[in-house]
């Protein structure tokens, strides 16, 4: 490979600059937001994951805590005197 003079390599460097239409800052600060955006959809997709298990296991449990408050407050409505 030729080895270019000062002057020569300052302009090769400038006509890279001018050329290369994505700058390479540009291109390492997609990298890393995506790397960003990346552990953020593997955080909710595993909060999404714990959300299903835990209405899977305690579903029931709690449709009848839910449904027992209701009743209660129904109770609690026709308690109270109308004037």
């Amino acid at each position: 490979m030729r080895k270019l003079g000062n002057e020569q390599e300052q302009q090769h460097h400038n006509t890279n600059q001018v050329m290369d239409p994505i700058p390479r800052r540009l291109i390492k600060a997609f990298n890393r937001a995506g790397q960003g955006m990346t552990e953020y959809i593997l955080i909710i997709g595993l909060i999404a994951l714990l959300v299903f298990a835990g209405v899977k296991l305690f579903g029931t449990n709690l449709s009848d805590v839910f449904t027992s408050a209701n009743n209660d407050l129904a109770n609690i409505k026709n308690d109270i005197p109308k004037d």
